[in-house]
């Protein structure tokens, strides 16, 4: 549709089914009607965890660990209905409204909890110990998924209360994971319809590979299929660090190459994105409340570095391991880029400060340059900048994504999967060469050797995408109540 061709993400419905309200992937909440036209703004935002056109005219919506909020769906500045809690950080997911709007039921933490919120008292309280993607229906049950099914206990709407136990009844239901959040993927209207992608016809997919500067494929590993698409690569090119999907949540891993083992570094809870330090002695990573960091020899436990109520992600170390950037996203995020240090000895400030949404940040190899994607043209393109000092270069040109910058003399970047290389000097001044298409790949993301010559690319397998179906079963609350009667 108009206007979501490049970053639309997390659609919903309206109730009366003319609008489909959406994020920007940059940062807005938005609708369009569904017989086209210009997307509406409504509100500033961050990438929600999921969202809820309720029939009152509000749009219930997650932020990860920035809680969940509330708009009205003509636009408006938003209400928060649950504060992120720093005591207890944990994500927020799947929020809507119960019939009478006035409590609030969401998936809150990993492996994920189904919760109640009273909006009028503020109580809440945990009606599910295990669950994720919880729905109300009017047959008077709870609908919610947990280990590849789908299960439905009892509800009295009345009393808020659930009646008896669970029980399965659909399974082969499938689940993925993304920025921390494991999604099942299913959902059930309120006039019956219930929609599911089965588990059983899901291949990888997204496949691991090297290619070299002509885009040759190089190698492949069966045992990469479906890695996450922040994976990034030791210095010495011995280890892959991503996250994988766990408990119904998501985990910092590493691959080993050489030998094609697995090494779990965290356990529980919302781990992901993870980013090398130099030495390669540790990695750094997003969970639910912040930024924290673990040996990568998994010697000690995690330590925070970090704590905030919007979802922080580290781009980058400098070479010499003492500044950490990152940035951020959520309602409440002011400047979205920061600096850390990482020995603590200054406290964090803004890196960039410019009004506009950065992201992708890299340090040069010497440490005195920053490359980064910015959207301050109205499309993302690749700037650079001093690491200390003022003035800016765009090096892109008509679109850009990605930095890389592993050799001092030269930048490589993707535009629409055409993966690309620009030559630059550093000194005495900045100069940036024209840019070169090198070769063209449906990247999802990539990594660049050392040298340069060789690219890790995470790719789409365009044969097993066609291979799914999704499975839509009419007058499913009769079904339902067959198999979970309410008594």
């Amino acid at each position: 549709m108009r206007g979501t061709e490049n970053d639309g993400v997390v659609p919903f419905f309206s109730p009366d089914g003319e609008w489909i309200g959406f994020h920007d992937g940059a940062s807005s909440l938005q609708k369009v009607s569904v017989e086209g036209g210009v997307p509406i703004t409504l509100c500033e935002s961050g990438p929600p965890s999921g969202a809820r056109w309720e029939s009152d005219g509000t749009i219930v919506y997650a932020q990860l660990s920035s809680g969940i909020w509330r708009v009205p769906d003509s636009g408006g500045e938003p209400e928060v209905l649950v504060e992120p809690d720093f005591e207890d950080p944990r994500s927020y997911d799947t929020p809507s409204l119960l019939p009478g709007g006035r409590t609030l039921l969401f998936t809150a933490g990993s492996p994920g909890q189904v919760v109640l919120k009273d909006l009028d008292s503020g109580d809440q309280r945990v009606v599910v110990e295990r669950g994720l993607g919880a729905r109300y229906l009017p047959t008077g049950h709870l609908v919610y998924f947990d280990d590849g099914s789908l299960f439905a206990i009892a509800f009295d709407v009345d009393r808020l209360e659930t009646r008896g136990g669970p029980i399965p009844v659909v399974e082969d239901v499938a689940v993925t994971s993304s920025q921390g959040i494991a999604t099942p993927h299913f959902d059930a209207s309120l006039a019956g319809t219930l929609a599911y992608l089965p588990r059983s016809v899901m291949t990888p997919q997204r496949r691991l590979g090297w290619r070299d500067r002509s885009g040759a494929l190089l190698a492949r590993d069966s045992s990469l299929d479906n890695f996450n698409s922040r994976s990034r690569v030791s210095s010495d090119g011995a280890f892959i660090a991503t996250a994988r999907s766990a408990d119904n949540g998501q985990d910092v891993w590493l691959y080993g190459v050489e030998r094609s083992t697995w090494t779990r570094l965290t356990f529980g809870g919302t781990s992901y994105r993870p980013i090398w330090t130099p030495d390669g002695a540790r990695l750094i990573y997003t969970s639910t409340g912040g930024l924290f960091g673990v040996p990568s020899d998994g010697s000690d436990a995690p330590e925070r570095l970090t704590r905030a109520s919007v979802t922080q992600h580290a781009d980058a170390v400098s070479p010499d391991g003492r500044w950490l950037i990152y940035h951020e996203h959520g309602p409440s995020a002011s400047d979205d880029v920061w600096l850390l240090d990482l020995e603590g000895i200054e406290q964090p400030r803004a890196a960039v400060g410019s009004e506009f949404r950065e992201a992708g940040l890299e340090f040069s190899p010497d440490g005195k340059w920053l490359a980064y994607q910015s959207i301050e043209s109205g499309q993302w393109e690749i700037y650079v900048r001093p690491f200390s000092g003022s003035g800016k270069f765009q090096i892109s040109q008509g679109g850009g994504r990605g930095p890389h910058w592993v050799r001092q003399e030269e930048l490589f970047y993707s535009n629409g999967g055409v993966i690309t290389a620009v030559s630059v000097e550093t000194s005495p001044s900045f100069i940036a060469g024209k840019p070169q298409v090198l070769f063209e790949s449906a990247v999802v993301d990539f990594m660049v050797a050392r040298d340069g010559q060789q690219f890790m690319m995470m790719e789409p397998d365009e044969e097993a995408r066609t291979a799914q179906q999704i499975n839509v079963v009419l007058n499913w609350h009769r079904e339902l109540k067959r198999l979970a009667p309410v008594e």
